[in-house]
């Protein structure tokens, strides 16, 4: 199986439900699906990427298919707040952002680990593999894999630690904000 059937496979359902929430209907939720993964069959670049970046693609491109199409859908109509976000919640929107800000910066701070150590956090929580599946493909031993997982945890955590209080920051102002 090449990676973009893997990749089909692993993201098309969830993407879906994604499109769904969006959309509000099934069948045109999986057409704005396949529409993103189309545009990423097109892009042979983001297909070598690490998984964690195609899926933050797949995310954003099928957010954005589905809000055009809801703009194109509502053209017709005089503006109005309601029916051009048709079922979109601003804070949900904006829980979309701060995840795909994070998916980049996690991305940018998973290269910067060693490469042994990063294999194994891409092992691990990416294709979801165990402790022991992962010592057998990379020939160590369980405890090193968990170190190195370790390692690589508390790396992230330190480097995140402030960037999320700080996007945490932002949504609250934000709430705040639209609700006075």
């Amino acid at each position: 199986m090449d990676q973009f059937d893997k990749i089909f496979k692993r993201y098309f359902v969830r993407l879906c439900s994604y499109s769904h929430s969006i959309i509000g209907s099934e069948g045109v939720a999986e057409d704005m699906v396949q529409e993103a993964f189309i545009v990423l069959s097109q892009n042979k670049e983001v297909l070598q990427k690490p998984e964690i970046f195609i899926k933050s693609f797949l995310y954003t491109s099928v957010r954005n298919i589905c809000l055009n199409h809801v703009r194109r859908r509502n053209l017709s109509y005089r503006f109005n707040h309601e029916t051009i976000n048709d079922g979109l919640d601003h804070a949900d929107y904006l829980n979309d952002l701060i995840k795909a800000e994070i998916f980049g910066e996690l991305h940018k701070e998973l290269s910067r680990l060693p490469k042994q150590c990063k294999r194994i956090c891409e092992l691990i929580y990416l294709e979801e593999k165990s402790y022991e599946e992962v010592a057998d493909e990379m020939d160590l031993s369980i405890n090193t894999i968990k170190t190195q997982r370790q390692r690589a945890l508390k790396y992230l955590k330190s480097k995140f630690t402030a960037s999320l209080y700080f996007l945490f920051f932002i949504k609250i102002l934000y709430l705040i904000y639209n609700h006075l």
